[in-house]
């Protein structure tokens, strides 16, 4: 009975040790499976579009920004916008008190009627004095006649000496009389119109100087600060409203030097705020590197500037607001495209992908082209979409596929 007891024993053992050898073999059995199924994963060669981009951090700045200065000093009579308001381009923003300028303003409008009123006259005394040129200059002419016809006369004894000089001083004082008049009709016409001329300017001046009074908008855009208050006394020079043209923006940033060498003026950029996608493309490039202190590093970063206009016509973003610019170095529309996991790359020259065939693999050659975090562009005769390719093929997979 012992011997019996001992037997049974002696084979459930036998049993459970046979089991845990067929469990050990089983679970190493499905864990070479499961790495030869890992090792020889495969992935579809698909067509898409791909973009190989870097992202920055940069800024929305306004293209047009003036701060309005006063260009005369008095006290501010009236404000008619308020902040936030917007303004077009010509907007009447504010009014400087004018009533001291008005008084010079008209005074010398009085002067300048005055003026023209005196120099109506001289122009009346002129055409008169002209008339009186003509008349004087007419009876010299028929002296002058006179005293030719005399001295014949005289040359064949017609006439006395005494009557000859006698004529010739009528005529020497006819000359006088209207060689004064003349000279006396230019110079007092000249004179008046002088004077006249120079009140005109200043009159013109007092008006000009009315206009810096009312400070006009030269941009269309928001009023974003008022730095006075109606009934403040301004210098020249003191800044009174900034306007910021919220929808002429520019997008600003910084690449580090060597991301840089890939850009060029044209390139397309993209940003995505609060939902919103907006494009645009680079329209400067500093010639000129420059060390930067990022929001990661605590060492600066040689870096270089670059600028860019938004192709939106509506922009929501806010200006001086930061932003994430993808910035797109390269591009390819409707290409065949792998994980890069699958391609195979010998000493950075050559590259190779394993294609699944029917009976068994093919080792093909590509190049490669444009690529983003976790796919490449592949470029070769031998691939088509929906072809399937190993992922991280085995370098002796490779070899014996070469043989």
């Amino acid at each position: 009975m012992k011997k019996h007891r001992k037997l049974i024993t002696i084979l459930i053992i036998g049993i459970i040790v046979c089991a845990i050898i067929l469990t050990v073999a089983a679970l190493s059995s499905n864990s070479q499976k499961q790495a030869k199924t890992i090792q020889l994963q495969v992935e579809k060669v698909q067509k898409q579009n791909i973009t190989n981009k870097v992202t920055i951090l940069g800024s929305v700045v306004p293209k047009e920004e003036v701060k309005v200065l006063s260009r005369v000093r008095g006290e501010v009579s009236e404000i008619h916008f308020l902040k936030g308001d917007y303004v077009q381009k010509g907007d009447l923003l504010l009014t400087i008190d004018t009533r001291e300028l008005d008084n010079h303003i008209e005074k010398a409008k009085i002067a300048l009627r005055k003026k023209e009123a005196q120099l109506d006259r001289e122009r009346m005394q002129n055409i008169s004095n002209s008339n009186a040129q003509t008349t004087l200059k007419n009876r010299y002419n028929l002296v002058s006649n006179e005293l030719e016809s005399m001295e014949v006369l005289y040359n064949n004894g017609a006439v006395s000496l005494k009557e000859l000089e006698k004529k010739q001083i009528e005529a020497q004082q006819a000359y006088n009389e209207y060689l004064e008049a003349k000279n006396r009709n230019n110079s007092n016409l000249t004179v008046v119109e002088l004077e006249y001329k120079e009140l005109q300017l200043d009159y013109k001046n007092l008006l000009e100087e009315k206009q810096l009074y009312r400070i006009t908008s030269p941009i269309d855009g928001v009023i974003v600060d008022i730095h006075i208050i109606e009934s403040e006394i301004v210098s020249e020079d003191k800044e009174l409203i900034h306007i910021i043209n919220t929808n002429n923006l520019k997008v600003i940033g910084s690449v580090n030097e060597f991301e840089s060498d890939s850009l060029e003026l044209g390139d397309k950029f993209e940003i995505v705020k609060y939902g919103e996608l907006y494009t645009g493309q680079i329209t400067y490039i500093s010639p000129v590197v420059k060390e930067e202190i990022g929001y990661t590093f605590s060492q600066p970063q040689k870096v270089i500037e670059i600028e860019g206009t938004l192709f939106n016509d509506k922009i929501l973003m806010l200006p001086n607001s930061d932003v994430n610019i993808d910035l797109i170095l390269q591009e390819s529309q409707n290409t065949l495209v792998v994980p890069q996991r699958c391609i195979y790359t010998e000493e950075q020259i050559n590259h190779f992908v394993v294609k699944v065939v029917d009976k068994g693999y093919k080792l093909i050659s590509v190049d490669k082209g444009v690529q983003d975090l976790m796919n490449i562009e592949i470029l070769s005769d031998e691939l088509s979409e929906g072809d399937l390719v190993l992922v991280n093929p085995p370098k002796d997979l490779i070899e014996s596929l070469r043989d």
